[in-house]
C-alpha cells in the first residue's frame, strides 16, 4: 500500500525505547480491532481454501495488514496479493484488498467489469478494495471471489 496516515508516520524503532509501554486507551476499540483481525483471518482462510491456493496468512510489518500472497496453481505466472489493510490514503476505513500480478507487473484492471461488492481503486493502487465496515465473512469471501474470477479470465 502506498502512503501512511499520520498515526503511523512517527512510529519508528528510533523513537520506541526498550522501556516504552503501549497504553490501552479504549478497551472497546481494541476488541473491535481484534474481531476485525479474526474476521480477516477467517475470510482469507476460506477464500484460499475455496480457490485451491497455497499461502500463509501473516501480518505484514511494513503495512500492518493481515495478508497473503498466492501464485496461481495453473502455471500461468500470475499471482494475487490480498488481505485486510488499515486505513490509509487508499481508504479511510479498514479495508479488504486484492491485487493481481503477472510476473513482476501489476495486472491492468481498466477493462474489468464493475464489482457488485467493493470497487476498483484508482488512487495509485491498481487492485480492488472493499471497506470492512459492517461486512461479514460471506461478503468478504464473495468480494475476493468476484475479483479473483475477473483476474483469472
Amino acid at each position: 500500500m502506498s502512503g501512511l496516515p499520520d498515526a503511523r508516520q512517527g512510529l519508528t524503532a528510533r523513537n520506541i525505547k526498550d522501556n516504552f509501554v503501549f497504553k490501552l486507551l479504549d478497551a472497546n476499540r481494541l476488541n473491535e480491532l481484534l474481531n476485525l483481525r479474526i474476521l480477516a483471518q477467517s475470510v482469507l482462510e476460506t477464500f484460499i481454501e475455496a480457490q485451491n491456493l497455497n499461502s500463509e496468512i501473516r501480518i505484514w510489518p511494513h503495512h500492518f495488514d493481515t495478508g497473503a500472497c498466492a501464485i496461481y496453481n495453473d502455471m500461468s505466472g500470475e499471482a494475487i496479493g490480498l488481505g485486510l489493510a488499515v486505513p490509509d490514503n487508499i481508504c479511510r476505513d479498514n479495508y479488504f484488498y486484492i491485487i493481481g500480478y503477472k510476473g513482476d507487473k501489476v495486472i491492468d484492471t481498466s477493462d474489468f467489469k464493475p464489482l457488485s461488492l467493493g470497487s476498483w481503486s484508482v488512487n495509485g493502487f491498481k487492485g480492488a478494495i472493499l471497506s470492512a465496515t459492517e461486512i461479514d465473512k460471506n461478503k468478504g469471501v464473495a468480494f475476493l471471489s468476484e475479483v479473483f474470477i475477473q483476474y483469472k479470465n
